[in-house]
């Protein structure tokens, strides 16, 4: 669960840009698969099988800057 991207970190909820995007690659390098929680349900009502390395990322209290750095 991550809160806030910025491009200078600001505060303890905030995470860099350049971090953020260090972290990712080290999840994609080992593997991982990347779902939504779209993804998830759907999966979990199918009762189809995960993915043993799975990871959903969720940006909580949607801060505008999710929007400014993640989409793009």
């Amino acid at each position: 669960m991550y809160h806030k991207l910025s491009e200078n970190h600001s505060d303890t909820l905030t995470v860099k840009l350049s971090d953020f995007e260090k972290q990712i690659n080290y999840l994609l390098d080992k593997g991982y698969t990347f779902y939504s929680v779209e993804e998830l349900i759907k999966l979990n009502e199918q009762k189809s099988k995960i993915k043993q390395k799975a990871v959903a990322l969720t940006f909580d209290d949607a801060y505008l800057n999710n929007l400014t750095f993640l989409i793009p």
